[in-house]
């Protein structure tokens, strides 16, 4: 017959941790109290600081238009319309053919 192994380590804790229930649910619900404190601290803001996109990006098609028609009647309305934006500094609008 061969000896019996001796248990590892973690056989050894989670037998200590079976033997003393009482601690064990002590410390379960500080660190659940400890993990909830510190949730409720972490900042939460819809647009964090330090977060600036200083461009925007709009699409329009029109399929069959030409870039004349597309600039005289959806670009200069879009620009005049965006002009009145606080902060705006550029706006560059492009039409071309489509596909």
């Amino acid at each position: 017959m061969s000896q019996p192994t001796p248990p590892s380590a973690l056989v050894r804790s989670f037998e200590r941790m079976v033997s003393r229930p009482v601690a064990v649910t002590m410390l379960t619900v500080a660190l659940l109290g400890m993990g909830l404190i510190a949730a409720m601290r972490i900042p939460i803001q819809l647009i964090p600081d330090g977060f600036q996109d200083d461009s925007i990006s709009i699409s329009a098609e029109w399929p069959g238009a030409n870039p004349t028609e597309i600039e005289r009647r959806i670009l200069k309305p879009l620009e005049r319309e965006l002009r009145s934006v606080q902060g705006l500094e550029d706006l560059y609008a492009v039409a071309r053919s489509g596909s």
